[in-house]
């Protein structure tokens, strides 16, 4: 064969070779993505800004590295969820959130799918690192079966970047749930107002106490609050809390109820019982 024949051949070899390179990148790239994504915790103010840091520390690992990670955190045995971390770092005076999505799978259907993206990994490297070491691109008979080989690498990294955008795709599915959850009426009760969705308060976080407790440390005589004057400068800043939200009929019952506050009662000037509040230590 010509020298010029070789050469067109040897421009194909080259064409596949970059062909199978640039998937190779676009499929570390989303892994990456999906890594820096996966996780996010802390300050609900800060989401962006701890993503944004995942993403920093991954962005110069390399594909093996990020496999690693990958069976570390994302890819999991099914089993019981591990305990979440307490929070005790957060911010105390700050709501703070933990979103965690992962891919579940039997243990050998885990382990195969493991030595699979490793044999691609295997793959990537001898690409390039070995790839004219295996091949002797000066020859006919060489070129051919580069060419035949890295058609068959194409199939397999399309093959794993597909699987890998169906993870993708999972993981943009739940995060429009919780997103839409988030932005629900049922969230705010959650944990905005502390009503569980059976009825029952948590009073410890019940929205209500907190104004309370907001409204003592603002209005406080010798640690006691009057719980008229409470009243009115809750609903000035808070309307949405009222004592029937929580089912309660008045202020008192919330106070009793909560177990958050000690209540008793004082004669006004006017000679009238009123009643005053403050926060249990």
């Amino acid at each position: 064969m010509s020298a010029d024949a070789i050469e067109v051949i040897q421009r194909e070899v080259h064409v596949a070779l970059g062909e199978c390179v640039l998937r190779l990148q676009r499929y570390e790239r989303l892994m990456k993505v999906i890594l820096a994504s996966s996780e996010v915790s802390g300050p609900i103010v800060e989401p962006a800004t701890a993503r944004d840091e995942r993403a920093q520390k991954l962005a110069t690992q390399s594909l093996g590295a990020l496999v690693n990670s990958l069976f570390e955190s994302y890819v999991v045995s099914e089993g019981p969820d591990e305990p979440a971390p307490d929070g005790t770092d957060w911010p105390p005076d700050q709501i703070s959130i933990r979103f965690r999505h992962y891919i579940a799978m039997t243990d050998e259907r885990r382990g195969a799918t493991q030595d699979a993206i490793r044999r691609l990994v295997a793959m990537r490297n001898e690409l390039v690192h070995h790839f004219t070491e295996r091949f002797d691109l000066a020859s006919e008979a060489g070129c051919f079966a580069a060419t035949q080989h890295l058609a068959a690498c194409i199939a397999q990294i399309k093959g794993h970047h597909t699987e890998l955008q169906q993870w993708a795709e999972s993981m943009r599915r739940a995060r429009s749930i919780a997103h839409s959850f988030v932005q629900s009426d049922a969230f705010a009760d959650l944990f905005i107002d502390g009503s569980e969705p059976d009825g029952t308060v948590d009073w410890r976080r019940a929205g209500i106490v907190l104004v309370l407790s907001e409204a003592a440390r603002a209005l406080s005589n010798n640690e006691w609050t009057c719980l008229d004057a409470a009243r009115r400068w809750i609903e000035e800043r808070y309307p949405a809390q009222v004592p029937e939200k929580y089912g309660c009929r008045t202020w008192s019952q919330v106070l009793h109820v909560s177990r958050r506050f000690e209540l008793r009662y004082r004669m006004d000037n006017g000679g009238r019982k009123a009643a005053w509040y403050r926060e249990r230590a």
